[in-house]
């Protein structure tokens, strides 16, 4: 396993029990105009076991009841804080707004219809407390549907250290998901500010690949928080072929970061590259069930002229021929899936009952 260079890794960082002062842990919460949503989201973090922290959520200038929802429960709870935008900064940029102004030494960031397992901060700092050295300590995450119900895990997490580029590495085949990631502040003296001008809504990928390339990551199995994947979900807002230019912007970055070890940066620059390589294949698929033709045609267009990928470029366009010619055949894709689904919730159903106190915030 690869050490990083000993220049990035000589941060002197305590452990939490070292660090006196109090809140010791921010959750940044950005949002706009899901007021319900984010009270379960608000909720998840104040019936957190470990007490000293604070939420902090940034309004994007919703202009409906978010205000007041987040108001009653700061009333109820003086750890909540609430900023309101004058105006839609746009979705990172409302990250990194709220991740600028961090006061605390360790932060972590919550979408707001996603949720957080009540014992996050006290694994995450677990985790911190054996391995000091660690700049981020993660848990696993588990995909929930509108319904609450579990349908699939995001990231698998073995137990352990994870020095560069096995953090990066791991990144990559659980997805790239910053959630259930606790961070020190020190972070951004690693990598800078979340890169919304280059990266724009991969600057979480972008955030954390660069991060896990240069610093210790320690995890651990248990899921650590519920993020919600379905239409409805942030994750289905954008277009992911308008997403393809600025991940290859990060892969162009690490390959140019001489702070990282030169195997392990072309290393980590072909395996993100493959990666995204595979969601293209993944979204090519999900716009045919779309019936999204035009779409199938742009990420078919970057199998084979980006990514290199002749044969899956070819089946995409087949695809999209035949279902032209033969429209019912739409119709059987779109049963398939809906089968796939009905299996993962079975399939998820044990996870589903035993989680099901933490998704239950949702409602209450």
């Amino acid at each position: 396993m690869t050490e990083v260079r000993p220049e990035i890794e000589s941060c002197a960082w305590p452990k939490p029990s070292e660090i006196a002062e109090r809140p010791l842990i921010t959750a940044i919460i950005p949002t706009f105009r899901r007021p319900q949503l984010l009270r379960r989201a608000i909720k998840s973090v104040l019936r957190q076991t470990y007490p000293h922290f604070q939420v902090r959520v940034y309004d994007n200038a919703s202009g409906d009841d978010t205000a007041s929802v987040v108001q009653e429960l700061a009333a109820a709870d003086h750890r909540v804080r609430y900023h309101c935008h004058e105006r839609n900064i746009g979705g990172m940029a409302n990250y990194r707004y709220g991740f600028e102004h961090v006061d605390t030494p360790f932060f972590c960031t919550l979408g707001d219809d996603d949720a957080l397992v009540p014992n996050f901060f006290e694994m995450a700092l677990e985790g911190f407390e054996r391995h000091p050295e660690a700049a981020c300590s993660v848990c696993s995450i588990l995909f929930v549907d509108n319904r609450g119900r579990v349908t699939g895990a995001a990231t698998r997490w073995p137990a352990g250290i994870y020095r560069p580029p096995q953090a990066a590495l791991t990144l990559l085949a659980n997805g790239g998901s910053w959630q259930a990631m606790l961070f020190r502040r020190e972070a951004f003296g690693v990598t800078g500010p979340l890169d919304v001008e280059k990266a724009g809504p991969a600057a979480d990928l972008d955030f954390v690949m660069r991060l896990s390339l240069l610093q210790t990551f320690v995890a651990r199995p248990d899921p650590g928080a519920l993020v919600r994947m379905d239409e409805g979900s942030w994750t289905h807002a954008f277009r992911f072929d308008d997403v393809i230019p600025r991940i290859i912007g990060t892969v162009h970055k690490i390959e140019a970061d001489e702070r990282i070890p030169g195997p392990d940066r072309s290393r980590a620059a072909g395996e993100l590259h493959s990666h995204l390589g595979r969601r293209a294949v993944l979204f090519g698929k999900k716009s045919a069930i779309a019936g999204d033709w035009e779409n199938v045609a742009r990420y078919a267009a970057y199998l084979e002229e980006e990514f290199h990928l002749p044969l899956q470029a070819f089946l995409l366009r087949a695809t999209r021929a035949m279902c032209r010619s033969f429209p019912p055949l739409v119709l059987g894709l779109r049963l398939a899936r809906r089968a796939r689904r009905a299996y993962l919730r079975l399939r998820w159903l044990p996870t589903s009952r035993r989680y099901g106190s933490s998704i239950q915030v949702a409602g209450d």
